[in-house]
């Protein structure tokens, strides 16, 4: 999973407030009173016209548009045909959000952000012989993704000490550029072009339905991870206890058999993790319902989902099937990972006769258990690759599988709580780009295991049946874009990619909606290299 880079910092903050001396014309709202000397505050202006904000910036797939106008200016003189009066010298005015923004909505005025009902920002003090010291340009942020063409509110009152606080005004502010028409006399005239309803995602609409439905996701994503890095640390560690009696003992009976009962015992353990999953998804999941639970608006286990698990031999017709398909496709996943990291234990497996169902994804690339014949010298070079490999390739897996869950967990929690709010996924889109560069990390270190002990065996050592077998790879190499597999280089970057690809699956597996919600944020759930896999 990654995040497109971008420089995030400061994403509504990129214009400030200015203060200038200017004319005090239909760009303004004209700040005064209803009578002589007190009276309630008012905000002059056509608040039927739209505030147009331009864009400033893209920044992880979310345009940032601001403008500076309306500014905020005293009344200059009495005018009492429509009851508006000059504030009395010294008054101290402040601007107040009225009622809760929508979405991507946030002004600046000064250095204060105001993106929360109830926030407030001095505006300042007004000097009758200065009157220009009051005239403030606010800026008006609107933050939405990309594309995205819309008008949203933001309310406001004014107050001051000595005054009536003002009614609540309601400013449009919108990113639609009005559509130029002509008018009878030839001369062109602004037309504002409709309204288009903002896009918004499918979530839940009930409060205590969107608390259940956030926990029930996280409890799945939880599962499903812990479940598939302990069926690969189980069975990676069994199949390399077998490996070392086949490089280092060779015809050693009781090591091989000691090997084959650890790994019957790992297996089995399997079938007892995949129904505590089922189990834990059932519980966690209760409250909210199988309903919701395949709902597009909930956790999306329909449609695509479903025919998957269908497909997997678990149909979806209640929650403990949600969690008989996440359970199965975390263990096929973890195979599949396996495979990669261990290209014999397929082999290691079937020669301890625990070729079963449940490792149905895990290739048997052939072999009859022979080792290199070399214990003291190539075996032992083998197998210290081999464990570096498996052991580096582990911490991949898990750095890939904690950034997915918290990114995902912060863009579910978006949606579902926050829906259409721009600047609620620019957090999000930092989170899952943090995620990113933790995974950028696990993978370098895993280059950087791999490179002591590895090069100190040949390719072909690592590539031939009785040594790693690496060299069956080749088709699966291929298709990740590795070709042809003849360098420890070219065998890095295979497992690299696979690993990438493998854990996307299994997010998806366990998070239906995943590529859906990347999306929103300018993300892609599988790198471009990833081939389409079951």
């Amino acid at each position: 999973m990654r995040v497109r880079r971008a420089a995030l910092a400061g994403v509504f903050l990129l214009v400030g407030s200015v203060r200038c001396a200017g004319a005090h014309g239909t760009d303004n709202i004209v700040m005064g009173s209803t009578a002589v000397g007190g009276g309630n505050l008012v905000a002059a202006y056509d608040y039927a016209t739209h505030v147009l904000v331009t864009p400033s910036a893209t920044i992880a797939g979310f345009t940032i548009h601001t403008s500076s106008n309306p500014g905020l200016t005293p009344l200059l003189a009495d005018d009492p045909a429509q009851s508006l009066f000059v504030l009395n010298d010294g008054t101290t005015l402040s601007f107040t959000l009225a009622a809760p923004l929508d979405a991507g909505v946030s002004v600046k005025i000064g250095s204060t952000v105001l993106d929360a009902v109830g926030e407030t920002a001095l505006v300042g003090t007004f000097d009758a012989a200065n009157p220009d010291a009051f005239h403030v340009h606010p800026t008006w942020t609107l933050t939405v993704p990309a594309g995205t063409a819309t008008v949203r509110q933001v309310s406001f009152t004014l107050t001051a000490p000595g005054y009536g606080a003002s009614p609540v005004y309601t400013a449009l502010l919108s990113n639609i550029a009005p559509t130029p028409t002509t008018t009878a006399g030839g001369s062109p005239a602004a037309t504002p072009t409709a309204t288009p309803t903002p896009s918004v995602p499918a979530h839940l609409e009930e409060p205590a339905a969107v608390k259940r439905g956030m926990s029930c996701a996280r409890a799945i994503r939880a599962a499903a991870g812990k479940h598939a890095r302990t069926t690969l640390a189980s069975l990676a560690k069994c199949t390399q206890a077998a490996l070392r009696c086949i490089q280092l003992a060779p015809g050693d009976a009781p090591c091989v058999g000691k090997a084959g009962a650890a790994c019957a015992k790992a297996v089995a353990a399997i079938a007892a993790r995949e129904t505590a999953l089922a189990a834990t998804v059932e519980k966690k999941c209760a409250a909210l319902g199988v309903a919701d639970v395949r709902g597009a608006g909930g956790l999306g286990f329909d449609d695509a989902a479903a025919a998957a698990c269908a497909a997997a031999g678990a149909p979806l017709a209640e929650l403990a099937d949600v969690g008989r398909c996440v359970a199965r496709a975390a263990t096929c996943r973890a195979a599949r990972l396996l495979g990669a990291e261990t290209p014999r234990a397929g082999e290691v497996l079937r020669l301890a006769g625990q070729s079963v169902p449940a490792l149905d994804c895990l290739a048997d690339r052939g072999g009859t258990g022979a080792g290199v014949g070399d214990p003291k010298g190539a075996g032992k070079a083998l197998l210290t690759c081999q464990l570096a490999t498996v052991g580096g390739g582990a911490k991949v897996v898990q750095a890939r599988l904690a950034a997915a869950d918290k990114c995902l967990g912060a863009l579910f929690a978006c949606v579902e709580t926050r829906p259409g709010d721009g600047g609620c996924l620019a957090d999000a889109a930092r989170t899952c780009a943090a995620g990113d560069a933790k995974v950028a990390t696990a993978e370098d270190k895993l280059a950087a295991a791999l490179r002591k002990p590895c090069d100190a065996v040949p390719f072909a050592a690592l590539a031939a049946a009785e040594g790693a077998n690496v060299g069956a790879l080749a088709g699966e190499c291929d298709a990740y874009g590795v070709a042809p597999l003849a360098t420890l280089d070219g065998y890095r970057e295979c497992l690299r990619r696979q690993h990438a690809c493998r854990a996307a699956d299994l997010v998806a597996a366990a998070s239906p909606r995943a590529r859906e919600l990347l999306a929103l944020v300018g993300a892609a759930l599988a790198e471009p290299f990833c081939p389409e896999t079951p």
